[in-house]
């Protein structure tokens, strides 16, 4: 792109129109015939007038720039596109700048009928890159509206491309120019890697190459760490499942014979504090402190019992009939769909803008879910095939859920390839290399972020206690014994000091 950003001049979406209509060699007063009103309007494919929606008298509107000024919808332009048999990058941009016109002037208090000077306001470059970095278009309208363009190519109908394009424009601030120049941006003959490097200073080719190797190695490191993360949450699943198998029962009675003991130091304490009070009531009244005991007794229930739902034998006769091809193909798969829901619930990549308070809830839900879910995962042993390997089906429900909430297709959630756009549209390779250090500074963030979580993600910390009980099993069950033996006898002493506190009572108030 040879032109100067800073010389780039400001061109209303009108003069867009105008210019466009005269381009296709049609005279001013046929522009009239895209409308509903005209008595020969022209039609697209779906044999309605290209402005169905608006008459001759607001089109004429667009180019007054009074009090009556009319302003075109994304839609509209799109379908004016349409007629004008426009390329992909010129109809989004157009879409871009029906959305800034209205943006614009509302940030700047026009509303109808108004004296405001628009048309001044409009060409007013300063004051447009002002309001700019509070620009966020409706991408998700110009999405689905241009995914329908029949001649578009289909790597560029995905969604993130679209983002991608549009946020593009916006950073280069080029969908505010004349409309003509789009092309100039993203020229229809697409440059390749060859042509950026063939005429570029031989440090600079270096450099990229060196950064792109990087960018490409923490990409590939970001979805094997996602991989890892969901293999060692599993295994060690699976190793704490073999925990409380085999020392569950212990566990449960320990912790029983702990609530007993608790429940009667409450009872003494109360009894303490107040010598009328009867056992029935403060064996009542201690419970009530038990609380945290409880929960934690249902946790340990619940663990112990899904630590049964275990496949002790293999399956199918362990990895018969498997190949490795196979097993690798899973692995990829697994990844693309890791990488996917990475990038779908961080808040730092999602492609839908502007969620909900309920949306955004839904979505860190699916994150939690994502990250250290427990209870979705089921106890599998070294014997089965692939065991340690994430649940394709587990990750896809995720994927599916988060789709619905956002309100998109699954088939739209392909990662927009940055780098690729920059190089097809002629970017220069400074510019380039600037993008791939921001990058992989992300990606290196993203990698901290997951190294940090790592032992949270995974129950590590726990595991490592269920790993060191499980390499002496007689040892740790004989303390266990000793812990359940020592608690009895506490329980005991307690329970003869209960019956003679109360029973002296009785006494005395007998005596009394």
């Amino acid at each position: 792109m040879n032109t100067n950003d800073k010389d780039l001049k400001i061109v209303p979406l009108s003069d867009d129109i105008r210019q466009i209509v005269s381009a296709t060699g049609e005279g001013q007063l046929e522009i009239m015939r895209l409308c509903k009103d005209h008595s020969d309007p022209y039609l697209l494919d779906d044999k309605r007038p290209v402005f169905y929606d608006i008459g001759q008298d607001q089109l004429l509107c667009i180019f007054d720039f009074g009090a009556n000024h009319f302003f075109l919808s994304p839609e509209q332009v799109y379908r004016f596109g349409i007629s004008c048999k426009l390329g992909i990058y010129n109809i989004i941009a157009l879409m871009v700048k029906s959305e800034w016109e209205i943006f614009f002037l509302g940030s700047l208090g026009y509303i109808s009928n108004s004296k405001t000077k628009l048309k001044s306001n409009f060409l007013n470059k300063n004051l447009a890159e002002k309001h700019i970095p509070n620009f966020h278009p409706n991408k998700d309208r110009i999405y689905k509206t241009i995914r329908k363009l029949p001649y578009a190519k289909a790597s560029i109908k995905i969604r993130s491309n679209i983002n991608l394009i549009i946020e593009d424009m916006i950073k280069e601030q080029c969908f505010l120019c004349d409309n003509r120049l789009i092309n100039e941006f993203y020229p229809e003959k697409e440059c390749n890697e060859s042509q950026l490097l063939r005429n570029a200073p031989e440090p600079l080719v270096k450099k990229y190459k060196k950064l792109k190797y990087l960018w490409k190695r923490r990409t590939t490191e970001l979805e094997e760490k996602l991989l890892e993360g969901e293999k060692k949450k599993r295994i060690n699943q699976n190793l704490e499942d073999l925990y409380y198998r085999t020392f569950g029962d212990l566990e449960l009675d320990k912790i029983a014979l702990s609530y007993k003991l608790k429940k009667y130091i409450n009872v003494l304490e109360l009894k303490e504090q107040n010598a009328e009070l009867s056992y029935k009531y403060t064996a009542k009244k201690a419970t009530e402190y038990l609380i945290e005991i409880e929960n934690k007794t249902r946790e340990l229930r619940k663990n112990y019992m899904r630590s049964l739902n275990c496949i002790s034998g293999s399956l199918m006769g362990g990895t018969v009939g498997i190949s490795q091809f196979e097993i690798a193909n899973y692995k990829e798969e697994i990844k693309a769909l890791l990488k996917k829901l990475f990038f779908l619930l961080h808040s730092d990549t999602c492609p839908v803008q502007g969620l909900s308070e309920v949306q955004k809830s839904g979505i860190n839900e699916l994150w939690l879910e994502l990250m250290s879910s427990k209870d979705e995962l089921f106890s599998y042993t070294p014997a089965m095939l692939m065991w340690s390997l994430p649940d394709y089906d587990r990750l896809l429900s995720i994927l599916m859920r988060a789709c619905k909430i956002l309100g998109i297709e699954m088939e739209d959630l392909d990662v927009a390839d940055r780098l690729g756009l920059m190089i097809k549209k002629g970017t220069s390779i400074e510019k380039i290399i600037v993008f791939l250090e921001h990058d992989i500074e992300s990606l290196q963030l993203h990698l901290t972020n997951l190294e940090i979580i790592q032992d949270d993600y995974t129950n590590e910390n726990k595991t490592q206690l269920y790993r060191n009980a499980l390499e002496k099993v007689e040892s740790h069950k004989l303390k266990f014994n000793n812990e359940i033996l020592e608690l009895k006898k506490q329980i005991m002493k307690l329970r003869d000091k209960i019956k003679l506190v109360f029973k002296k009572v009785l006494i005395e108030s007998h005596n009394t």
